[in-house]
């Protein structure tokens, strides 16, 4: 089984963020440090920073989906993913999940 961690240096106190037989890849902070944005497969997951309320934004199961990033203000992720044929950034809402 794989996880990922968050760890606070300053109390010593690590929380598990997401753990299943997935690999978890290319995380990322939100720009006020409170979710964490990261891909497993051809998916990408939005969890706060105590691990709670991890949802799923994007799935492509024909695809790739990395490298998402956070835009300044916390509301858009932006992603690669070969999604039609070649390599191209998109952007996700993160409230409603709708990309483009």
């Amino acid at each position: 089984q794989n996880s990922l961690w968050s760890y606070d240096p300053a109390t010593g106190n690590a929380t598990r963020i997401a753990a299943s037989k997935a690999r978890y890849d290319d995380p990322d902070w939100s720009p006020d440090g409170s979710r964490l944005v990261f891909t497993t497969g051809a998916e990408i997951w939005v969890a706060r920073a105590d691990g709670s309320d991890a949802k799923r934004l994007v799935q492509f199961p024909n695809s790739s989906a990395s490298k998402p990033r956070w835009s300044p203000d916390g509301r858009t992720v932006v992603f690669e993913s070969q999604l039609l044929g070649q390599s191209e950034v998109f952007a996700a809402d993160v409230a409603t999940g709708r990309y483009r």
